[in-house]
């Protein structure tokens, strides 16, 4: 299957269009079979019929095949392995849906296999079901409301076992809407369904969860937050977030407190900032875990100034000045998991986009109830960092360890700039990721954003308003810092479908 980049134009949207790619695996018949997979966002993986679809009327027909659709938006390579071969790379649902359809009712194909956590795509299922073929999802344990929706909707369920033993972080949320992070013992999710639908209508009758029915996209940590800090009801754990759930049932609906609660009075932002440093599973239980703990624990904000508020908290400069604030917004919408979310909400900023026309986006994502609230922290200074400014020639040590200060750092990062021709950035965070993204442009693993096409958009550095201006439409930057986004391919082997 080809994958054609594009480039970013005035009417096009700056998340693109990835396509899956097909790799037919054969029957060994002495050993696994063994494919070899040619992987982008969407992982389409075409196997031989399993011995566990027997439906075939005869086997003297065309061999007939089962294809597993990934969402990578969802999953390690670690939860992936449990399923088929190993996966790591942003996924657009855009492409599963479009991958379902075109599936749905081919003759060669015998049933549909979908890995994720996500409820978007019962819908599609559903439509390739009406074709009369096959079909399944698999899902990793303890996600037990997404098992049930597929369930309710007569879409079979396999559960994969998930590594980890559970969260040994726990993120607390204080009545000040500061928070923190510490270690705790092991917790491990139990099924909570019915009561989280009773912790769900209470909140509801207060104002604080505004989903219809059992099928919407809120999250119930977000009620459930900002129910209990409106009511200043003291600490509340929020991560593992079925602990506040929990916290709320037994305050609402098994306590035999009389009090009126406060209803819902304003808007709130309840932000939970991650790392995107997924590693150390043994210490912190799981690799969410960890992005939690390193994230330095919650926060709730009210909606005042909320966007220079909420970049601040996140770490993406102080936004005191337009321009600044500008900025902030767009290395925050281009940072990995905060991309990933503004995408699947339909709030990612398109290129045309004027400035007012990203901070209204923004701020619909930091109060809507469609995410955890988990947002990524912005990329920190590191030793790494100062290394590779001193190996450039930019940053002037008379040994490594010696200190540097935030201007040695900032001028050091401006004279890397004007070495490699890109574009001037305002803010000290700014240098930081344009630096960090030059050096990391071919591996979007460490980027965490797509894989940016080494040629830039017109001229470095230049604008329509002159050198170094960032003028106030985004497209602006986007034609300034080339994220015309191109497939970076990754091969993986695949073992063990029999």
């Amino acid at each position: 299957m080809a994958h054609m980049p594009w480039t970013p134009g005035l009417s096009r949207p700056f998340h693109s269009t990835f396509f899956g790619a097909t790799a037919s695996i054969s029957r060994a018949p002495q050993r696994a079979p063994d494919a070899r997979v040619v992987v982008a966002s969407l992982a389409v993986v075409k196997a031989s019929r399993s011995r566990s679809l027997t439906c075939c009327r005869s086997a003297r027909r065309a061999e007939k095949t089962t294809h597993l659709l990934v969402d990578g938006d969802c999953h390690s390579i670690d939860t992936i392995q449990s399923a088929i071969g190993s996966l790591k790379q942003e996924a657009n649902d855009e492409a599963i849906i479009s991958r379902l359809r075109s599936l749905a009712g081919q003759p060669d194909i015998a049933g549909i296999v979908l890995l994720t956590i996500d409820t978007d795509f019962v819908e599609p299922l559903l439509g390739a079901k009406q074709c009369g073929q096959l079909l399944g999802a698999c899902i990793p344990e303890r996600h037990y409301n997404v098992v049930k929706r597929y369930r309710r909707a007569g879409i079979s369920v396999r559960e994969l076992p998930q590594g980890g033993s559970g969260s040994k972080v726990r993120a607390v949320l204080h009545e000040d809407g500061t928070g923190s992070v510490r270690k705790a013992e092991t917790y491990c999710p139990v099924e909570n369904a019915a009561g989280a639908e009773l912790v769900r209508d209470k909140l509801r009758s207060l104002g604080f969860d505004c989903s219809k029915d059992a099928t919407s996209k809120n999250f119930l940590i977000q009620s459930a937050a900002k129910f209990w800090y409106s009511n200043q009801l003291g600490p509340l754990t929020v991560y593992p977030f079925q602990l506040a759930t929990l916290a709320a049932h037994d305050l609402l609906v098994q306590s035999r407190r009389r009090a009126s609660f406060k209803a819902s009075q304003g808007e709130l932002a309840f932000l939970l900032p991650v790392t995107p440093n997924r590693t150390s599973k043994l210490q912190y239980g799981s690799s969410l875990a960890r992005a939690v703990y390193e994230g330095g624990g919650p926060c709730m904000l009210e909606d005042v100034d909320l966007i220079a508020r909420a970049l601040r908290k996140l770490g993406y400069g102080e936004g005191r000045h337009p321009a600044e604030l500008a900025e902030s917004m767009f290395i925050f919408a281009n940072t990995g998991i905060n991309k990933k979310t503004l995408r699947k909400m339909g709030l990612l900023p398109c290129p045309d986009d004027q400035e007012f026309d990203v901070a209204k986006k923004l701020r619909a994502a930091f109060l809507s109830h469609e995410t955890h609230g988990m947002w990524q922290l912005a990329s920190a200074d590191s030793h790494n960092l100062r290394g590779l400014l001193r190996k450039e020639g930019c940053l002037r040590l008379s040994k490594p360890g010696d200190k540097v200060s935030g201007e040695e750092l900032k001028d050091a990062m401006l004279r890397f700039s004007a070495k490699h021709r890109l574009p001037r950035m305002r803010t000290l965070q700014g240098l930081v990721w344009q630096v960090l993204r030059h050096v990391n442009r071919k591996n979007p693993e460490k980027t965490g954003e797509d894989c940016p096409q080494e040629r830039m958009q017109g001229a470095a550095g230049q604008s329509k308003r002159g050198k170094g201006d960032l003028g106030p439409k985004f497209e602006q930057f986007f034609m300034q810092m080339g994220l015309a986004a191109s497939i970076q391919k990754a091969v993986y082997t695949c073992k063990g479908l029999a």
